[in-house]
């Protein structure tokens, strides 16, 4: 997912990098790699962010 996207439907939910780290077991350094595009998610933590953030979770791997 792009990380324009991702990181704005993280804002809509009024969520810190912080706390979506801490929902998926991550540190902060690494979700936010992920969130900037550096570093891919995992098919575990894809579900866990599409349920947390409300979308669907193949958006993450098609962009």
């Amino acid at each position: 997912m792009k990380k324009n996207i991702l990181k704005s439907e993280r804002v809509k939910k009024e969520l810190t990098q912080k706390q979506v780290a801490d929902k998926l077991g991550l540190s902060t350094g690494a979700y936010c790699d992920k969130e900037n595009g550096k570093r891919k998610f995992t098919v575990a933590e894809a579900i866990k962010l599409s349920d947390l953030l409300g979308f669907d979770m193949r958006e993450i791997f098609l962009s």
